[in-house]
């Protein structure tokens, strides 16, 4: 929460920031989904339950002409973020990431290795419970085609995300509550919200709405206890990429080629996916801070013989 102090500080300044975010990812990031439709004359894709608009892209795949001018709102949201920070609030774009001197590219890939493993355990269960549910649906070509774009996509849409809501906002509302547990509690309030109009919804909105606080809550621990956003932007990047996997029938990235998906999903598959990720998220917290009592990690400031005897144990 230290770091929302640097910079250039003033209520007007944040609110100029913050314009600036939203006026990025929601006017400019939508610019190229906008070219799409009005190019096509009419959506080229199924929308809110009409077919697709008969035009010039009508025949292209839904990944060319939904999922990648979308994905580039976060590339929008991801400029507005880091512009807005370092040119308005006048501070590194490195405060928004770590209080270490330098982001821990170790942690990245631990925070991916450690919720990719446990997605895999996750989903070993529901395919146990309801094996019924889970079809091959692999198609080479497409996926080898399709794939690489979309991890680069998804590495920009999960950092970008990380970067607004558990970087820029949970600083925020840290330096304006006091209380981290409060500010991870807005910020997460905030994450759930933006994903209010995706397709899981239909699964039961108040199961869904939790599902995706619950997700943003551990996020926001993760970060304050780790003392940065590494593990964090590791663990939403593995989550997200899980789906070249395992695709599910009402996800907001059905259009996403993937190797197995899951059909029928409902109020059930929705609540057993809530159930597993608390359980999921709660051994994966005591794996990453399992013996580390002392809270988050030293800050740049101190020593470098503080932070050698730092007891955090995944350090290093």
């Amino acid at each position: 929460m230290d770091l929302a102090e640097s910079g250039k500080k003033g209520l007007g300044r944040h609110i100029a920031s913050l314009i600036v975010i939203l006026f990025m990812w929601i006017f400019v990031g939508s610019l190229p989904l906008l070219a799409v439709v009005v190019y096509n004359g009419g959506a080229p894709f199924p929308y809110e339950g009409s077919p697709p608009v008969q035009g010039p892209l009508s025949g292209f795949d839904t990944f060319l002409t939904f999922y990648i001018p979308v994905a580039l709102s976060f590339v929008a949201l991801a400029a507005g973020v880091l512009s807005s920070v370092k040119f308005i609030l006048g501070r590194p774009v490195a405060s928004l990431v770590t209080t270490r001197p330098k982001a821990d590219m170790g942690r990245i890939g631990l925070g991916f290795v450690v919720f990719f493993a446990f997605n895999v355990i996750a989903n070993a269960v529901s395919f146990i419970l309801e094996p019924a549910s889970f079809t091959l649906s692999i198609d080479p070509s497409r996926l080898l085609l399709f794939a690489p774009v979309y991890v680069v996509l998804t590495i920009i849409q999960t950092s970008s995300e990380e970067l607004l809501f558990r970087g820029y906002l949970l600083q925020v509302f840290g330096k304006a509550v006091r209380s981290p547990l409060a500010a991870a509690f807005l910020s997460s309030m905030l994450f759930m919200l933006v994903h209010l109009g995706n397709p899981e919804m239909s699964n039961g909105f108040l199961v869904a709405s939790a599902y995706y606080f619950a997700v943003g809550y551990w996020l926001c621990l993760v970060t304050l206890r780790d003392g940065g956003l590494e593990l964090a932007l590791g663990a939403h990047a593995a989550n997200n990429l899980f789906i070249l996997i395992l695709n599910y029938e009402t996800s907001a990235l059905e259009m996403v080629p993937s190797a197995f998906k899951m059909t029928g999903t409902g109020f059930e598959d929705m609540a057993l996916s809530l159930a597993l990720f608390i359980l999921m998220s709660a051994a994966a917290y005591h794996m990453l801070f399992r013996g580390n009592s002392g809270g988050n990690l030293p800050r740049p400031a101190e020593s470098s013989q503080k932070k050698r005897t730092s007891r955090n144990p995944l350090r290093g």
